[in-house]
């Protein structure tokens, strides 16, 4: 499954576009995506909250909900 094009530019969509339906698919589509791809995912996820070096409740609940909806295990942290 090829969810990008190679030489495709991508934009920051419209808040308006952002919506939890948006969302719900956007995870869809990389849960069938390849292993490696999904590892990605979920490591840009991990950098983007662990740069302020606190991880709030709320925070850590998403990374838990978006390595469920990929089918990536993520381990608890200490």
């Amino acid at each position: 499954m090829e969810l990008f094009a190679p030489d495709q530019i991508y934009r920051r969509p419209d808040a308006l576009d952002c919506t939890l339906c948006a969302f719900d698919e956007a995870l869809r589509r990389f849960a069938g995506a390849d292993a490696a791809l999904k590892r990605r995912l979920l490591s840009a996820c991990l950098a983007t909250v662990f740069a302020t070096e606190k991880v709030s409740d709320g925070e850590g609940d998403l990374l838990r909900i978006i390595a469920d909806a990929i089918g990536v295990p993520l381990h608890p942290c200490p």
